[in-house]
């Protein structure tokens, strides 16, 4: 049906119940935030369920991830996943970490937990959920994170500072990515603080073998270049 009601008896407001899962998730992306978010420089893939921004050297990335068990009109299901890309990090970390494997240009990634402006009673442990929440008020929620923090968020990091200091704000700092970052903008100070942070995390883990290695990889980028 249209609408069922809410606990305090007011009708939810519910779209394209007719439609089965995947379409109606893209459906109503495609009339609530994709016109805004193009507007913006972004385009949808729909098959994707992904919006996508290039902009030279960085590339915005955010996934609209569908649940596996996906069914309507029961199980209407997306959690959205951003990440930016940076080519020239890419060719950064293949010149100084070894051509021998791809390294990859991803400068970082998370999910709209991480945001200010999100609400998670607005999830179902972290999906949105089409089918038991009112999708006005669902669809409205994401267009306000969008517009006014991610995309922000995505514009100022093309400073690669801005990165660094996201990543503080969030306790993102004992990563190797840090590291390699501060080691790229040439900030040795951070890099050796990031670095040693990251050793005592390694500790804590047992000393795994496979951090173990990515520790000594990440001593001798911040050796090479102090």
């Amino acid at each position: 049906m249209a609408a069922f009601f809410g606990l305090f008896g007011k009708p939810k407001v519910m779209f394209h119940e007719e439609l089965p899962s995947r379409q109606r998730i893209v459906r109503i992306l495609q009339e609530h935030i994709v016109p805004d978010m193009e507007a913006r420089g972004f385009t949808f893939n729909e098959k994707k369920v992904l919006f996508k921004r290039d902009r030279g050297d960085q590339l915005d990335v955010i996934h609209n991830h569908t649940h596996p068990r996906n069914s309507s009109p029961n199980w209407v299901r997306f959690q959205p996943f951003w990440m930016v890309e940076s080519r020239s990090y890419a060719c950064w970390m293949q010149e100084h970490m070894g051509k021998d494997k791809d390294w990859g240009g991803t400068l970082i990634h998370g999910r709209l937990e991480d945001l200010s402006l999100h609400d998670e009673r607005m999830m179902d442990v972290e999906w949105f959920d089409l089918a038991r929440t009112d999708n006005k008020k669902l669809i409205e929620h994401y267009h306000q994170v969008l517009m006014q923090e991610l995309v922000p968020l995505m514009d100022s990091l093309e400073d690669l500072r801005n990165v660094l200091a996201y990543e503080r704000t969030r306790g993102h700092h004992d990563t190797p990515r840090y590291i390699t970052v501060a080691c790229m903008l040439g900030d040795m100070a951070e890099a050796q603080a990031a670095l040693s942070r990251y050793e005592q995390v390694v500790q804590r883990k047992g000393n795994d073998p496979g951090m173990m290695r990515t520790l000594e990889e990440h001593r001798r980028l911040v050796e090479k270049f102090s």
